[in-house]
């Protein structure tokens, strides 16, 4: 059997791998919860702020004790079996809080300073560790939303970029893998001479923020997972 035996052509994927991330309070959370038949994984007790909307009050929460608790939902999501079939999406909120946890975790073994104070050893471990969790959650049939804090960088002229809070070997291989990368933030518009607030999600990427789409678009205002899912439905990946 030669190569072209093998040659396969895109399809469509039916279930997305998506990244928000942005500053603490600009709706990450929220969005992730408008997701399909969510579990939410919390791991910064970020559920409370669903408490606010009633339609999302009632969502399903697995609070995050250890590696072990991630590692078991893994693979009851990729059995599909039981009462994993219940939900459709799986949210980790966050995945900066995650790593930090994990790297906890990892150092709790040693004595001393070196309990505290992570070498590159401990950093790269975390990383490669959690680098194969992320082509693990890549893999489910499920929806996978991933939330991230933002970690400002400056230039040398001393201007702001935005980057999910990783280490940027972990930042980098989570980008990879994701179908969508969004910024999450809060913009002021004016309406009938009325101030408010909207979440604004960027899905293109500027000098300031990275983002990606392979579904296109450009940006959502006051985004829910549907409109992700919309543009799925114009397009393949």
């Amino acid at each position: 059997m030669g190569f072209m035996d093998s040659i396969t052509y895109p399809e469509s994927s039916t279930y997305l791998k998506v990244l928000i991330y942005g500053q603490p309070g600009t709706g990450k959370t929220v969005f992730a919860a408008s997701a399909p038949d969510p579990l939410l994984l919390d791991i910064e007790r970020g559920s409370a702020s669903l408490t606010q909307f009633e339609h999302l009050s009632t969502i399903p929460v697995l609070n995050y004790t250890s590696s072990k608790t991630l590692e078991q939902v893994i693979l009851e999501f990729q059995k599909d079996t039981g009462d994993a079939q219940q939900f459709q999406s799986l949210i980790i909120d966050s995945f900066s809080e995650l790593q930090r946890r994990v790297l906890d975790e990892q150092l709790s073994t040693n004595s001393g300073k070196q309990r505290y104070i992570p070498d590159m050893a401990a950093f790269n471990l975390n990383t490669n560790m959690l680098r194969e969790i992320v082509a693990r959650l890549r893999g489910l049939q499920k929806h996978v939303i991933i939330t991230a804090h933002a970690k400002e960088e400056l230039d040398p002229l001393n201007k702001a970029s935005y980057r999910p809070d990783l280490t940027p070997k972990l930042s980098n291989s989570l980008i990879g893998l994701m179908d969508v990368v969004g910024y999450m933030q809060l913009k002021t518009v004016k309406e009938n001479n009325v101030e408010k607030a909207v979440r604004e999600l960027s899905l293109v990427p500027t000098s300031k923020f990275v983002a990606k789409s392979r579904l296109g678009g450009t940006k959502l205002i006051n985004p829910t997972f549907d409109d992700l899912l919309s543009l799925s439905k114009k397009g393949s990946l």
